[in-house]
């Protein structure tokens, strides 16, 4: 169930570069880092607290973007959202 939620947040992460363009998606759809994180996620004691045990990912350094991060105007240097032709 973990493996198909994180599977679903990714295709809308996806879903939303593509239709919006939004650079945040964009760089977060299918990002490795993801899966990883995710993986370690689901490899925690039941009986401590997911904040304590992935504290130390709250505060760290944004992973490199994923295999879409290009597909955003902000990334690949095409800023096609000012509306002009």
């Amino acid at each position: 169930m973990a493996v198909m939620a994180s599977l679903v947040k990714e295709a809308g992460d996806l879903t939303r570069c593509i239709i919006q363009r939004r650079e945040g998606n964009c760089n977060s759809a299918f990002q490795p880092a993801d899966f990883e994180d995710n993986e370690t996620g689901r490899q925690c004691e039941p009986q401590v607290p997911c904040h304590e045990q992935c504290a130390g990912l709250l505060n760290a350094q944004e992973p490199s973007p994923g295999p879409f991060g290009g597909l955003s105007p902000e990334n690949s240097g095409n800023d096609d959202s000012s509306g002009s032709d």
